[in-house]
C-alpha cells in the first residue's frame, strides 16, 4: 500500500482536480503556483503514476487521477467532520450546512453578508461537497441543512424547492471559431460536457427539439467547477444557469450561441432532517428560502 506523508500534496491534488487549473488551485489554497506544482510532483512520485495531463492553458485528470479523486475527497471530508466533532465551540450557535461548490460560490457567497447583518451571532460551518451528504445522513448528526441538486423526493429527509434552474448552452468564443453553432443540430459537431450523468443534456435537447441521442456523447465529469474550467478553455459545450456564469458572459469569456433557455427536472432543493430545526438552523432555513424567493434573488 502506497503511503503519502504530505497532506498538503493531497490537498493540492484535490484543489487542482476541482478547479482544473494550477492557478485557481493556488488562489484557493492561498499558496503560490510553484508550491502547487511541487506538491503534485511529490504525490505523483510517491504513487509512481501521472495524475494530470498538462496541456496548454488547462490541466486534466488522467485515468489514475480519476480513480484517486473520490478517495481523496472522502478522506478530506472525513477529516473535516472529525475536526468539527471535537471542536470546543458552542454547538447551539453553529449551523452546519452542506452545500454544493458551484451553488456556494455562484449564489450563496455573494449573499452571506446579508445573513450576518441580520444574525451576527449565528456561526455557519460549511461542508462543500458534490454529493448529497444529508441524504446519507438523514438524522442530521453531521449536517443541519443541505442545498442539494436533483429532482427531490429523497427518503428520510424533508425537501423544499429552493431555486429552479433554467439552463443555457454555453461555450468559449474560440470554440465557435472552429465550428459555428447556428442551430441545435450544429451541436453534433461539438463535445458536450456532462456532470454526474447525461440526463440534463438529454432533457434540454428534447425541449429544444434536437437529437436527444447526442446526450450520450461527450465528456463526463464529477465537478461543476472542473466543467466550467473546461468550458472556458474550449474543451466543449456545457449547460449552466445563466446567473451563475453572468460574469463570464459579460466579460466575453463565455458565449451562449443559441437563444434557448429550458428548465429540466433538476433544481436546487433545501434539505433538512425530519426531526425539524431549531435556533440558528431554523433562522438560516427561513433566511435562505426568503432570499431565493425574492425578485432580486
Amino acid at each position: 500500500m502506497a503511503r503519502v506523508a504530505h497532506l498538503k500534496a493531497i490537498q493540492a491534488f484535490e484543489a487542482v482536480a476541482r478547479t482544473g487549473s494550477v492557478t485557481l488551485a493556488a488562489e484557493d489554497l492561498l499558496v503560490s503556483q510553484s508550491a502547487i506544482s511541487y506538491h503534485i510532483q511529490v504525490l505523483e512520485a510517491a504513487l509512481g503514476v501521472k495524475l494530470f495531463d498538462r496541456r496548454a492553458r488547462r490541466v486534466q485528470l488522467t485515468m489514475a487521477g480519476e480513480r484517486l479523486l473520490p478517495h481523496v475527497r472522502d478522506g478530506l471530508q472525513s477529516i473535516e467532520r472529525g475536526l468539527q466533532s471535537v471542536a470546543k465551540t458552542n454547538a447551539s450557535t453553529i449551523v452546519r450546512v452542506a452545500v454544493l461548490p458551484m451553488f456556494a460560490s455562484r449564489w450563496l457567497a455573494p449573499r452571506l453578508s446579508d445573513f450576518w447583518d441580520k444574525f451576527p451571532k449565528i456561526e455557519l460551518s460549511f461542508t462543500h461537497d458534490n454529493t448529497a451528504l444529508i441524504v446519507t445522513d438523514p438524522t442530521g448528526e453531521n449536517t443541519d441543512v443541505a442545498i442539494q441538486w436533483g429532482v427531490g423526493g429523497w427518503k428520510g429527509v424533508e425537501c423544499q424547492l429552493l431555486l429552479q434552474a433554467p439552463l443555457i448552452a454555453t461555450c468559449s468564443p474560440d470554440l465557435l471559431k472552429r465550428a459555428p453553432i447556428k442551430s441545435v443540430s450544429d451541436l453534433a459537431a461539438h463535445t458536450l460536457l456532462h456532470v454526474d450523468d447525461h440526463e440534463m443534456w438529454r432533457q434540454w435537447l428534447l425541449q429544444a427539439r434536437g437529437d436527444e441521442t447526442l446526450a450520450q456523447k461527450g465528456l463526463l465529469m464529477s465537478d461543476r467547477h472542473f466543467q466550467l474550467s473546461a468550458t472556458l478553455n474550449g474543451v466543449g459545450i456545457s449547460l449552466f444557469i445563466r446567473s451563475f456564469i453572468q460574469s463570464e458572459l459579460d466579460k466575453g469569456l463565455l458565449v451562449s450561441p443559441l437563444p434557448l433557455e429550458f428548465a429540466t427536472a433538476f433544481s436546487y432543493y433545501l434539505v433538512r432532517p425530519k426531526r425539524g430545526l431549531a435556533g440558528g438552523a431554523s433562522r438560516f432555513h427561513e433566511w435562505i428560502v426568503t432570499r431565493a424567493s425574492s425578485p432580486a434573488r
